[in-house]
């Protein structure tokens, strides 16, 4: 099963970094995580929040997270989308011009 970024990123963090030992840029992965800045579908704030979240891991230098940032770079916390990010899909498909029929036969669902 996959892992969430929303909540399993940041509580696997949390378990590898003792809250005396996290940078400001390692509580400020944690909260970008929670608000699903790394998630596939969710995020808003990052192109891709997968590098994003790989490169903010890194700078940290802490060699303890090269654990996640591998896990990260494997695959293991990617999403499948929900039915809001469908949906969200689906209008932002129409939106940019695409038909409904194009939708379908791309995603190949409704």
């Amino acid at each position: 099963m996959k892992k969430s970024t929303i909540t399993d990123l940041p509580n696997d963090i949390r378990a590898l970094i003792p809250e005396s030992e996290r940078s400001e840029a390692i509580n400020k992965i944690i909260t970008e995580a929670e608000a699903g800045e790394y998630h596939d579908f969710k995020n808003k704030k990052y192109v891709c929040g997968k590098m994003a979240v790989n490169e903010l891991l890194h700078k940290t230098g802490d060699k303890r997270l090269e654990v996640i940032r591998q896990a990260v770079i494997n695959g293991e916390y990617d999403e499948s989308p929900d039915d809001e990010d469908k949906a969200t899909m689906k209008k932002d498909w129409i939106e940019g011009g695409g038909t409904e029929a194009s939708y379908k036969a791309f995603f190949g669902a409704d």
